[in-house]
């Protein structure tokens, strides 16, 4: 008989719960069972899910009752979100391979401490202090849709003002997620190198919803003549979006 449902024209559209249904009064991690979800569904089940978030879905003894349904609701949604971002499902994503041409454009990114965007050169330092320290280094970042990334690329051009920079202190590509995890690049910065590089940061997939540049040049000689330019990062991994948009 098919599913005769599909092809009426006079098919009755109806709600999820007919009437409103007593809340299962239980936290959503209370006594859990375990089922195999395919990743490609775990959108659509959280979309249907969204039904528990409202109020006309539950027959709540009173407010309080239904504060505490509505927020064991979320909890789930919430679960099902890690669920779709973990690395088993970012695995399955399309391909990602993105890059930010600074000369180009200031690509969206954020200047966290000293730092300028110059057309036609990319992010420069800007002099500036510490105290009575001089300082002459940038920290941009770029926040995004969180993907899963396995590589980064950073292209740097530094001219070093002094090779004696603080003891211990590192220049930094870092990605990080969220109140998650970061994953840095480290180069120590004594002595410090002139010249152009690219700086090359692989990991597992790991997921990431921003990406931080900073980078030092001169630590406390306002005498010399000193600068760091970022010119193009690159990013690579699984996503359903584009980081570099």
């Amino acid at each position: 008989m098919g599913v005769p449902f599909i092809n009426n024209p006079y098919k009755e559209v109806t709600p999820q719960f007919p009437v409103p249904v007593v809340p299962p009064h239980a936290p959503v991690d209370f006594t859990p069972v375990s089922i195999d979800i395919s990743c490609y569904w775990l959108a659509y089940l959280a979309g249907a899910c969204r039904a528990f978030l409202q109020e006309d879905t539950w027959k709540a003894l009173d407010l309080d009752d239904l504060n505490i349904v509505l927020a064991q609701a979320q909890d789930l949604l919430v679960l099902l979100e890690d669920a779709q971002n973990s690395t088993a499902c970012g695995s399955l994503l399309p391909p990602i391979a993105c890059n930010f041409d600074f000369p180009v454009s200031d690509g969206g990114w954020t200047v966290q401490r000293t730092a300028g965007w110059i057309p036609g050169l990319g992010w420069s330092s800007i002099p500036s202090t510490s105290g009575s320290i001089f300082l002459n280094g940038l920290w941009i970042y770029k926040t995004f849709t969180p993907v899963y990334v396995d590589r980064v690329e950073v292209d740097v051009s530094v001219g070093c003002g002094n090779t004696n920079l603080a003891a211990g202190t590192n220049n930094n590509v870092e990605l990080s997620h969220s109140g998650g995890p970061t994953a840095d690049f480290n180069e120590l910065v004594n002595p410090c190198s002139t010249g152009s590089r690219t700086i090359v940061l692989t990991q597992p997939l790991q997921l990431c919803d921003r990406i931080d540049v900073f980078w030092y040049a001169n630590y406390g000689d306002s005498a010399a003549s000193s600068f760091v330019t970022v010119t193009a990062a690159r990013l690579f991994g699984k996503g359903s979006t584009d980081p570099c948009s």
